[in-house]
C-alpha cells in the first residue's frame, strides 16, 4: 500500500520503494507472529515451515525461469495481476 505513496509523493525510486514496503510488511508479520506466540495461541509450526519453503522455492523459480517477455513487462503484468485479484475479491464480497 505504501509503494505508490513513496514513489509519487516522496519521489523515491521504484526499486527502493518496493524494498522499503516489503521490509515494513516483513516487520509487521514478525511482530504479529511474536505477539501471537507470546499470548499463548497455538501455532501450527509445520505449516509455517511449509509456507516458508514454498515462498523461497517460488522466489527462486521466478527469479531463474521468468521468460524474457515477462521480464520486460513485469510492471504491466503485476498491475494486471493485482487488478484481477481486486476484481475477484470484490465479486466475492458482493455475492
Amino acid at each position: 500500500r505504501s509503494t505508490p505513496a513513496l514513489v509519487l509523493l516522496m519521489r523515491i525510486p521504484m526499486a527502493m520503494a518496493v524494498g522499503s514496503s516489503l521490509f515494513i510488511v516483513a516487520l509487521k508479520s514478525i511482530i504479529g507472529f511474536m505477539g501471537d506466540w507470546q499470548s499463548g495461541i497455538v501455532l501450527e509450526m509445520p505449516m509455517l515451515g511449509y509456507f516458508i519453503a514454498c515462498t523461497v522455492a517460488g522466489m527462486v523459480v521466478s527469479t531463474l525461469y521468468v521468460p524474457p517477455k515477462l521480464r520486460v513487462n513485469r510492471q504491466r503484468v503485476f498491475a494486471i495481476f493485482t487488478a484481477s485479484l481486486a476484481v475477484v475479491m470484490l465479486m466475492k464480497e458482493l455475492m
